[in-house]
């Protein structure tokens, strides 16, 4: 079910916003897939203000469901970036190893999807939208048919970010590493961070259109327990305040960094220590030595004169000070000026 690539090397170095909104770049490759703990590392590894760490959140969580094959469940979310305006769709899902050798019948080697020997490693993953486009999304993942059941519109005032959203995916995949048809599946990954982020947001709004085939696949249907909603929230909350208050050293960090660092860009209007901006330096022209040519040419566009004291005058500065550079060159190597 897995057809696209997995970002390289994003736990190696810092996500940039690139990586959650790719249209902005030159690339033209298909939707992206990157794991929870990859994720999770980008947004809270370091503390950059150029991941727009503080300023990506949730807008709405769609719960989604194939309707052919294995019924598969699986998370819309949508992200925007407050900071620039941008949106754009992931979805997070649960897949095994083996899942795109899946046929529409959902059975591979000759095992049925519930069959308690369909077992393997998991794969949850957030794929990005290359466009923004949920229509295409859905296609590259191929989850066409799909159907949503319910749907999240989370508050202004009670947000959740992208960051928060990492962590809880993160939690669940390190509790529940291993994939099994009849129960690790997609409908537990998937009903399990819908489970949280429904705790998380309270007051988010609910639309509920076909809730009662959550969970569902033929006669079968999969619950959550309280009890492992519980313990996932509960080890969801210990993590994510730990990565608050690293997020919060490290914005202080930042400032006393920023304040010390010299040659910087004046603040932004409207900005503030909350969202200290990226240290970056004042842009200047590179100074490097004029060339002979360039000098003639500089000669050559001086008007004429008769007058052969302004001539000499009108000699460049520049030509003088590359003839004593030469000649300072040549004599810190040994070498001796021609004669004039």
């Amino acid at each position: 079910m897995l057809v696209s690539s997995v970002l390289p090397g994003v736990a190696a170095r810092w996500l940039q916003v690139v990586d959650l909104f790719p249209w902005t770049s030159l690339s033209s490759a298909s939707n992206s897939s990157i794991a929870p703990s990859q994720l999770f590392l980008g947004l809270t590894d370091h503390y950059d203000p150029e991941t727009h760490v503080e300023s990506i959140i949730i807008k709405s969580v769609w719960y989604g469901k194939r309707q052919e094959g294995a019924r598969h469940e699986f998370l819309l979310i949508e992200i925007e970036d407050t900071a620039t305006q941008m949106q754009n769709f992931l979805v997070l899902d649960r897949n095994n190893t083996e899942s795109a050798n899946l046929g529409e019948g959902g059975l591979i080697a000759g095992l049925g999807l519930g069959s308690r020997a369909f077992k393997g490693v998991t794969l949850d993953a957030f794929r990005i939208s290359r466009d923004g486009i949920e229509d295409q999304l859905m296609i590259d993942c191929k989850l066409k048919p799909r159907l949503y059941l319910q749907k999240l519109e989370l508050v202004p005032e009670e947000p959740m970010y992208l960051y928060q959203l990492a962590t809880l995916a993160l939690v669940v995949s390190q509790d529940y590493p291993t994939y099994s048809a009849d129960l690790r599946n997609c409908y537990f990954f998937a009903g399990l961070v819908w489970a949280g982020i429904r705790k998380f947001c309270p007051k988010a709004k609910v639309t509920n259109r076909r809730g009662d085939l959550q969970g569902r696949f033929g006669p079968l249907i999969y619950n959550i327990s309280e009890n492992e909603t519980n313990k996932i929230y509960q080890a969801f909350q210990a993590k994510v305040d730990i990565v608050n208050s690293k997020l919060a050293q490290g914005r202080l960090d930042w400032t006393r960094l920023r304040s010390e660092a010299s040659g910087l860009r004046p603040a932004r209007k409207g900005s503030s220590e909350s969202w200290p901006e990226a240290l970056l330096p004042k842009k200047s022209r590179p100074s490097r030595m004029a060339t002979i040519e360039e000098i003639t040419e500089v000669d050559e566009e001086k008007p004429e004169t008769t007058d052969e004291s302004e001539s000499l005058s009108v000699a460049p500065s520049q030509l003088s000070k590359f003839r004593r550079s030469r000649e300072r060159l040549r004599s810190l190597i040994g070498l001796r000026p021609k004669e004039r």
